[in-house]
C-alpha cells in the first residue's frame, strides 16, 4: 500500500504538494497529533494505567512523581548549559525512576523473570485476503500520520522533508522498513510523533544520531532484560516526560501556522482549521463499508477537502 502511494507521488510536483497541504491545513495537523495523545500523558502522570502504584500512594501520589519529573526536565533544559541540556528527558526519565524506587512502586518481577536473549517467532508467510482488507484501512490512517509527522519533524529541524527527500522517498522508506519488519516476524513500523517532541526538546537534530539509535534501538529489541527494565517505568514518570513532548508538539505547529502568517481573519483559513480541530479532538468517526476513518485522518481529509474547496480559484489557475 505505501510502495502504491509512494508511486502514485512520485509524480505529483512540489507546487502541487504545498497548494493541497499548505500551512493552513498542515499547521492543525501537527497540532492535532499532540493533543490527540494529551489524553495518554494524563492518563499516565495521574497512575490510569498503574493500578498497583496508585493502590499505594494514591493519585496525589502518581502526581507528584510525574510532576517532579516533569520539573526535573524543565530545570535541566532551562536552568544549565552546555552538553547536558541535551539531556533533559534522559535526566528526568531516570530522576524519576530513582524517586519510583524509593517510594517503593516499581515492579521488578518482570525484570527477574525475563531471558536475557530472545528472537520473534519466525513463519512461512501465506497470502490472506481478509487480513489484506482488515489492515488497508490502518494502512490509510498512518500514511496520514506519517504526512502529519514528515511536515512536524521538518519544522522542528527547518527543513523542508516535502522537497528533500521528497514525501515519495518517505513513504516508501516507512512501506519497505514495515515490509522488512514483516519478514523477521516484528510489528508494522509507523512514524512516532514522540519522536518530534524528543528532538525537540534535545535540540539534537543530526541523522547520525538517529541513525546510531536506530540500531541500538535493534540490538537491545533482541534482549528481553532490558526491555522489561524499560517496561517497568513507572507510568507517572512516562507521563511526565509526556506532558512536555507532547505539548511540543503542538507547539511545533503553531509556530508552523505563525512563521507562514497564516491569517485567521480569512473566513477560509479560520474555516479549515476550525473544521479540524473540532472533528480531530472530538473523535469524529466516519464509515465507508470496511473503511471507518476517525481522529486525525478524518480531520486531515476534511481539511484538504476544505482548503481545495474554499481556494478553488486559486487550484485553477495552477
Amino acid at each position: 500500500m505505501y510502495v502504491i502511494v509512494a508511486f502514485i507521488f512520485k509524480f505529483v510536483t512540489y507546487e502541487t504538494l504545498h497548494k493541497i497541504l499548505p500551512p493552513s491545513v498542515t499547521g492543525p495537523m501537527i497540532i492535532l497529533i499532540g493533543m490527540m495523545l494529551a489524553n495518554v500523558a494524563i492518563s499516565n502522570a495521574n497512575g490510569s494505567y498503574s493500578a498497583a502504584l496508585v493502590e499505594k500512594i494514591g493519585v496525589n501520589g502518581a502526581w507528584g512523581i510525574a510532576l517532579f519529573t516533569f520539573a526535573v526536565a524543565v530545570i535541566v533544559k532551562t536552568a544549565f548549559k552546555g552538553f547536558i541540556t541535551a539531556l533533559p528527558v534522559l535526566i528526568a526519565l531516570i530522576s524519576g525512576y530513582i524517586l519510583s524506587i524509593i517510594l517503593g512502586v516499581t515492579d521488578f518481577s518482570n525484570v527477574a523473570s525475563a531471558a536475557w536473549v530472545g528472537l520473534p517467532g519466525f513463519m512461512l508467510p501465506k497470502f490472506a485476503a481478509g487480513a489484506i482488507m482488515m489492515t488497508v484501512p490502518i494502512a490509510l490512517v498512518t500514511m496520514v500520520e506519517h504526512f502529519g509527522d514528515v511536515l512536524a519533524i521538518g519544522n522542528v529541524v527547518d527543513e523542508d522533508f516535502i522537497k528533500d527527500p521528497g514525501i515519495h522517498r518517505t513513504l516508501l522508506g516507512d512501506g519497505l522498513a514495515t515490509s522488512l519488519s514483516a519478514l523477521m516476524g516484528g510489528p508494522a513500523n509507523t512514524t512516532y510523533s514522540e519522536n518530534t517532541g524528543a528532538v525537540a526538546l534535545t535540540g539534537v537534530k543530526d541523522p547520525v544520531v538517529m541513525r546510531i539509535a536506530a540500531v541500538f534501538a535493534i540490538i537491545l529489541s533482541i534482549i528481553p532484560k532490558f526491555t522489561a527494565i524499560i517496561g517497568s517505568i513507572p507510568g507517572p514518570v512516562i507521563g511526565g516526560i509526556s506532558i512536555l513532548l507532547f505539548g511540543m508538539i503542538s507547539s511545533i505547529g503553531i509556530k508552523n501556522m505563525v512563521d507562514a502568517k497564516i491569517d485567521l481573519t480569512l473566513p477560509s483559513n479560520l474555516m479549515v482549521t476550525a473544521a479540524m480541530l473540532v472533528l480531530g479532538l472530538g473523535g469524529a468517526s466516519f464509515t465507508i463499508g470496511a473503511v471507518t476513518l476517525s481522529g486525525l485522518g478524518l480531520a486531515a481529509l476534511v481539511g484538504i477537502f476544505l482548503n481545495i474547496v474554499l481556494n478553488f480559484k486559486s487550484f485553477k489557475k495552477a
